[in-house]
């Protein structure tokens, strides 16, 4: 759970609020739960863990969005496999 978030962010760390609520941070004074809309959580665990969660997410929205590859790049992909094919 720990190690995707750390995959994403190599410097996260855990911070916590004045009201006693943790959060992920980068490291740095930047709050990585605030990039993606999470509110701060009761305890350590819960904070990795719905961190992880939404990064998951994240990915798999980015690898399946269907604005992710613009005309040019699909024509070079689709020319590759055209030419793998003929090959064989």
């Amino acid at each position: 759970m720990k190690k995707r978030v750390l995959k994403v962010y190599p410097k996260a760390t855990t911070q916590m609020t004045n009201d006693g609520m943790y959060y992920v941070s980068t490291g740095t004074d930047e709050c990585i739960m605030s990039e993606y809309m999470i509110p701060p959580q009761k305890d350590v665990y819960n904070a990795w863990s719905v961190l992880n969660d939404t990064i998951k997410i994240n990915q798999n929205i980015q690898r399946t969005h269907p604005n992710r590859l613009d005309s040019a790049s699909f024509e070079k992909r689709f020319h590759r496999i055209s030419r793998r094919n003929k090959r064989t």
